[in-house]
């Protein structure tokens, strides 16, 4: 193997070849990583990679996605990288992506219509082979529907917009999860359950957030009669005020304060217990407190708070399993799956009281 002064600038494939005596196509097949690289033999293989070390080698990408007609890349936009929410889904569509050799481009849209406009316009922009929506917001489906109608997949995670469409999905059932806690309080004994939702953006734009909300206040009118329950949502601002501003309206109710509070996420649970906590407040003693979604970090001793599970790495592997599909099987039918609530994870911050039903 002859080798000769080259500047590495631009060093391309046919370089490589050259040096490595080897012909392009051989190069291509080995530099490229993919099935053809068997045609060549385990000697030439270990000689074009030696060349590319040597030469610093840097692909082509934007020539090799002319060829394949694909880029390998895949959009994701966040409307926040709150706690690590964002990072747990990231590692489940890692787990699906990587294998098929897809890079993810990520964004971030801060709950803003426009920016999230602009956002899914820049990752098009960069020809990306497919996108998904974490928090897709009803101004721009018309928008979404053009990009898809001119070829690329779209799919919803986590949530879908509260206007009708016909966008593949990949969801948990928020609903169903409110319900199981909620009747899990009442079955404690607990008559007094305030349900705190944070915002009402969410909740007006996004399916999966109202569905919370409805599925809370439905069970609540089932229970009004049968059980003298007494439901009460609350929607406060997003914002790290919220445990304090739930703390405040526990101590001012003193006529009928709750018994119980779930919370829509173990993150404001957690908050909320803080400051309850702060102010006297016994859990569970005086009040029950129950989160949703079951971060990691809930089981910790210090924190022990109950939740109801969401399995969100499988839910973010099986998302990006679904795009890699409707990417390389155009004609695949629509994907709209919803995984279900169906566990209970009990901890210290809920009992049950004289009178309740629940075992532990």
């Amino acid at each position: 193997m002859s080798w000769r002064k080259i500047d590495k600038s631009v060093v391309t494939l046919a370089d490589v070849a050259r040096h490595a005596g080897v012909s392009p196509t051989a190069a291509s097949f080995v530099l490229s990583n993919g099935p053809l690289a068997k045609k060549v033999s385990p000697e030439k293989q270990e000689l074009i990679l030696q060349a590319a070390r040597a030469l610093a080698y840097v692909p082509n990408q934007v020539a090799q996605a002319l060829r394949r007609q694909r880029t390998e890349t895949i959009g994701i936009i966040f409307p926040d990288f709150y706690a690590d929410w964002a990072q747990r889904v990231m590692q489940g569509l890692d787990k699906a992506l990587d294998p098929h050799g897809y890079i993810p481009l990520i964004a971030r849209d801060s709950w803003n219509p426009q920016r999230q406009r602009r956002e899914i316009l820049s990752l098009v922009g960069r020809q990306v082979d497919g996108l998904i929506l974490v928090a897709p917001m009803t101004e721009n489906l018309t928008l979404l529907r053009s990009v898809q109608e001119k070829g690329t997949p779209i799919l919803f995670f986590g949530e879908t917009p509260t206007q009708k469409h016909t966008f593949s999905y990949v969801v948990w059932n928020e609903g169903q999860a409110v319900k199981l806690a909620t009747q899990y309080l009442v079955d404690s004994g607990r008559r007094n359950v305030w349900f705190v939702n944070p915002g009402t953006l969410a909740t007006e734009h996004l399916a999966q957030s109202r569905a919370r909300v409805l599925a809370f206040e439905e069970l609540a009118e089932k229970l009004k009669l049968s059980h003298e329950f007494m439901g009460r949502v609350i929607h406060l601002p997003s914002g790290a005020a919220i445990g304090e501003n739930i703390a405040d309206m526990v101590a001012a109710d003193k006529e009928n304060p709750p018994d119980a509070i779930l919370a829509s996420n173990d993150l404001l649970g957690r908050q909320i217990m803080e400051s309850l906590l702060a102010r006297g407040v016994k859990i569970p003693a005086q009040i029950a407190l129950m989160g949703l979604c079951d971060h990691p970090i809930s089981a910790s001793p210090s924190i022990n708070l109950s939740s109801v599970h969401q399995p969100l790495e499988d839910m973010a592997a099986a998302a990006g399993e679904a795009i890699v599909r409707m990417i390389t099987q155009p004609e695949s039918p629509r994907l709209t799956l919803m995984f279900e609530a169906q566990t209970l994870c009990l901890r210290g911050s809920t009992r049950p009281i004289e009178g309740g039903t629940a075992l532990r």
